[in-house]
C-alpha cells in the first residue's frame, strides 16, 4: 500500500473513529485534530465517505449527528485555498446535509452482521436476537478503536512511541477485533514493512505474557490467545 492509499484508508477510520468512540468525538470537537481535517484531502476522502454510506444505506440513522457535528466543525473551520474552493466545499457538505436528512438505514442491520462475522470471527455462523444486540455493541466499540491501532501500526507514530503503548495493546480483545476488520478491508497491510514489525510486537508480548492473560479479567481471553496463535502462524506464512 502506497503513502497515498494508506492516507486515505486513515481518514476513513479517523471517521470512523468520530462516529463510535465518545472520547475521540470529544477530542475532536475541542480541536485536538484540526491540523489532521482541516484541509481539503480530508475533507474529499469524507464527503465520499458519507455519500457511499448514504448511497448503500448502510450509516444507522441514530449516528446521523456525529456526521452532522463533523460537517459543521470542517464547514466552520476548513481554511480552503480560496473563495472558490471555499464555496464549492460548503455546497458539497450542504448537500451531504441533504442526503442525511432523507437518510434510510434500510442496510445498516447487514453492515453489522457483516462485521460481526469478521471481526468476531463469527462468519457463518447464526447468532440469536439477543447475541446480534450484543455482538453490535462490541463492533461499534471496536470501529471507534480502529483509527488509533492502525496509526500506532504506521511511521506517524515513532518507534518511541509505539513501545510506550505496547503494553496497553497485550491482552486486548478489541485490538484483534479492530486487526481482523482492518485486514480484512486491506489485506496489503501485511506487506507493509512497519505495520507487519508492530503487529509481530504485540503478538510476541501476548505470547510473553500468556500466563498474565490466563489469570487476568480481560474479556474473552480465549479468543485473544486464539487470535494471537492465527497471526504468529500467518505472519510466518508471510
Amino acid at each position: 500500500m502506497d503513502k497515498e492509499e494508506l492516507n486515505g484508508y486513515l481518514c476513513v477510520k479517523f471517521i470512523e473513529s468520530y462516529m463510535y468512540n465518545e472520547e475521540f468525538h470529544s477530542k475532536v470537537r475541542k480541536g485536538e485534530f484540526d491540523d489532521y481535517i482541516l484541509n481539503s484531502d480530508f475533507v474529499d476522502i469524507f464527503i465520499e465517505f458519507v455519500n457511499d454510506f448514504c448511497e448503500h444505506e448502510m450509516l444507522e440513522l441514530s449516528k446521523r449527528n456525529e456526521i452532522y457535528d463533523l460537517i459543521i466543525h470542517v464547514a466552520q473551520k476548513a481554511n480552503f485555498a480560496d473563495f472558490e474552493s471555499r464555496k464549492y466545499y460548503v455546497e458539497k457538505l450542504n448537500e451531504l446535509i441533504r442526503k442525511l436528512n432523507t437518510l434510510e438505514d434500510r442496510n445498516a442491520q447487514n453492515f453489522y452482521e457483516q462485521q460481526i462475522g469478521v471481526r468476531l470471527n463469527l462468519s457463518g455462523k447464526e447468532i440469536t436476537y439477543e447475541e446480534y444486540e450484543k455482538y453490535k455493541e462490541i463492533v461499534q466499540d471496536s470501529l471507534g478503536y480502529d483509527f488509533i491501532f492502525l496509526i500506532n501500526h504506521t511511521d506517524l507514530i515513532s518507534s518511541k512511541d509505539f513501545e510506550i503503548q505496547l503494553d496497553s495493546f497485550v491482552g486486548d480483545n478489541y485490538y484483534f477485533y479492530s486487526l481482523n476488520g482492518i485486514l480484512q478491508e486491506k489485506p496489503e497491510l501485511l506487506k507493509d514493512q512497519t505495520f507487519k514489525k508492530r503487529l509481530k510486537q504485540v503478538i510476541d508480548s501476548n505470547r510473553h505474557n500468556r500466563f498474565r492473560i490466563l489469570v487476568s479479567n480481560i474479556d474473552d481471553k480465549r479468543f485473544v490467545l486464539s487470535q494471537n496463535s492465527k497471526f504468529r502462524k500467518q505472519l510466518k506464512e508471510e
